[in-house]
């Protein structure tokens, strides 16, 4: 993403006001304190296979005071769902494809469709059966890595 993001910049004529440093923060060397970290440091359920602990520690030592942390801000919400008409899509969908009988598949999909979720759709608003609540809370401006794992009770972890 990096040299699709410098060819905007050339684009724009800012390469004498913006410089990339590519590679693990906890690895590059910095002339100075910057003022934006830009960083997709978002995994699984937002924070696992995540690198945040990295970039909250990051933003304390390389980030001037009042800079800018992109994503700045994520959320996690619960919410149950009623999926009927989807399901239906995915699992009925075998008693008869096209006219032909396939059911024997059926029992194959159901255990695919609950082992290996694909978010292949946006839920729609019908679909919820009570309010959204949200159960956590990031602030890459203000949060600190060790707070989290306090507060939210999430260990903070980065999986290979």
């Amino acid at each position: 993403m990096i040299s699709e993001a410098q060819k905007v910049i050339k684009d724009n004529g800012l390469e004498d006001r913006v410089t990339f440093f590519k590679g693990k923060i906890e690895d590059i060397k910095l002339p100075s304190k910057v003022d934006v970290i830009v960083s997709e440091w978002m995994g699984t359920m937002l924070i696992c296979e995540s690198m945040i602990s990295s970039v909250l520690n990051a933003r304390l030592s390389v980030l001037n005071p009042g800079g800018l942390m992109l994503p700045s801000t994520s959320d996690i919400f619960l919410v149950p769902l009623c999926l009927d008409e989807f399901y239906k899509k995915k699992i009925q969908f075998w008693d008869d494809v096209y006219g032909v009988k396939m059911s024997s598949l059926k029992a194959k999909a159901h255990k695919e469709f609950f082992s290996n979720p694909i978010f292949d759709r946006i839920i729609q608003k019908e679909e919820l059966i009570a309010e959204p609540s949200r159960v956590f809370h990031i602030d890459m401006h203000e949060d600190l890595a060790s707070v989290l794992e306090v507060r939210h009770g999430f260990g903070l972890v980065s999986y290979v």
